[in-house]
C-alpha cells in the first residue's frame, strides 16, 4: 500500500485514526487524535478514504491504492470498525447488552448500505475480546445468501477482523 504525509489512516490493532507526519521505509511516524507523535509498521494501520455514507463510521478502502479510470465502485472494499468507541460519543454509560446492540444495528445498517452500492467485499473490525461480537457478526452474515466469510489478514487488520464476499445475481 503507498502512503503519503498529510494521509489519514486508522489503527488496526487499536482504537483512533491520525495523520502521516513522516515515511521512513516500512515505519510510519503519525500524529494522532490527541496531538501525539507516534511510530507504527504500516501493516499496523490502513488508509482512510472518507466517504459520505450517512452517520456509519466506514471507510472505502481499495485494494490498489490509485483507482483506475474504468474501475466501478464495487471493486471497492469497505470497512467498519464496530469497536463501540467508534459508533458513540459515551459508550461507559452503555450496558454490554446496549453495546452488542448498537454494534449489530450499525453492521445491519452498513452491510445494507454495501449491498445497494453492489459492493463485493467488506471488512468487518470486531477486535478480538471474549469473541462476542464476532460470534455475532458471523451469524448475521451467514444468515445472508451469496455471502462468504472468512477471517482477515492477519498482517493487514490483525486477529480482529472478519471478511465477506458477496456475490450478486446479475
Amino acid at each position: 500500500m503507498n502512503f503519503f504525509i498529510g494521509q489519514e489512516v486508522l489503527f488496526i490493532h487499536e482504537k483512533g485514526k491520525g495523520v502521516i507526519d513522516e515515511i521512513n521505509k516500512e515505519f510510519l511516524k503519525i500524529t494522532d487524535e490527541d496531538g501525539f507523535s507516534r511510530i507504527f509498521h504500516v501493516r499496523d494501520v490502513t488508509v482512510i478514504h472518507s466517504k459520505d455514507h450517512g452517520d456509519v463510521p466506514i471507510e472505502v478502502i481499495h485494494d490498489d491504492t490509485e483507482i483506475k479510470k474504468n474501475q466501478k465502485s464495487n471493486d471497492q472494499v469497505w470497512t467498519i470498525d464496530l469497536h463501540i468507541e467508534e459508533l458513540v460519543d459515551k459508550p461507559k454509560l452503555l450496558t454490554n447488552y446496549e453495546i452488542v446492540q448498537k454494534q449489530l444495528f450499525e453492521l445491519r445498517k452498513f452491510f445494507n448500505q454495501a449491498k445497494a452500492k453492489k459492493i463485493r467485499k467488506i471488512v468487518i473490525i470486531h477486535g478480538v475480546g471474549q469473541g462476542v461480537l464476532k460470534t455475532e457478526v458471523i451469524t448475521f452474515l451467514r444468515g445472508n445468501d451469496g455471502v462468504e466469510i472468512y477471517d482477515g489478514n492477519y498482517w493487514e487488520y490483525g486477529q480482529g477482523a472478519t471478511v465477506a464476499q458477496i456475490r450478486y445475481k446479475y
